[in-house]
């Protein structure tokens, strides 16, 4: 489906139109989700390595960004704020 979206690029934002996957539920999002994380994209099956490599959420968070899953420039650490506020870490395997 084509969709208005923000993407971060040339040192600003742009709202521009992208196509996005859709789904019939939140259950078959999640796995395709996930499934990209674990087994990389069509084009590179090693692209989230270093996500699924990461031993902590600030390393997985910035591995995500590195690898371009967003545009925003401030994803990770966003993403490291939102973790903490709801000491989401708390999830994590030890």
């Amino acid at each position: 489906r084509l969709m208005t979206t923000q993407e971060y690029y040339d040192g600003t934002y742009h709202t521009v139109k992208r196509r996005f996957a859709v789904y019939d539920s939140w259950h078959a999002s999640l796995v395709d989700h996930a499934k990209k994380l674990a087994y990389g994209t069509t084009w590179d099956s090693q692209h989230y390595a270093a996500v699924i490599k990461a031993t902590d959420y600030q390393t997985a968070a910035q591995a995500l960004q590195t690898a371009g899953y967003a545009t925003d420039p401030s994803y990770a650490q966003k993403l490291i704020n939102i973790i903490q506020k709801y000491d989401l870490q708390r999830y994590d395997r030890k």
